[in-house]
């Protein structure tokens, strides 16, 4: 991951692109300034636990200042568990650096 300062992507990975400044995928550009909610939301509820952790599929979910979190909407999906830890660290890295808020 890359941790320049300079305008580099923090993660340019599988159609996701993190800088410090904006987040883009799926052909959608946000600049963090402008969202109130980011989250990686991970599948739960009684048929995961029937079927399974195989085949979960995760998804990056955003939402604009002022709407609520139920607003939220899935910009990018994917199964892979790894990968999911390298845009949460690259989404951590951005609050660092901007002294955003992180909710758990």
């Amino acid at each position: 991951m890359d941790q320049a300062q300079n305008g580099k992507p923090i993660l340019s990975e599988g159609g996701i692109v993190i800088t410090e400044w904006h987040i883009s995928a799926s052909g959608q550009r946000f600049a963090w300034g402008d969202l109130g909610f980011v989250q990686i939301a991970k599948p739960s509820g009684w048929l995961v636990r029937v079927l399974g952790k195989e085949g979960q599929v995760y998804q990056l979910r955003v939402a604009r200042k002022g709407k609520p979190a139920a607003a939220a909407k899935a910009i990018f999906c994917t199964e892979d568990l790894g990968f999911v830890g390298r845009i949460q660290e690259a989404i951590n890295e951005v609050a660092r650096r901007r002294g955003g808020r992180r909710e758990v």
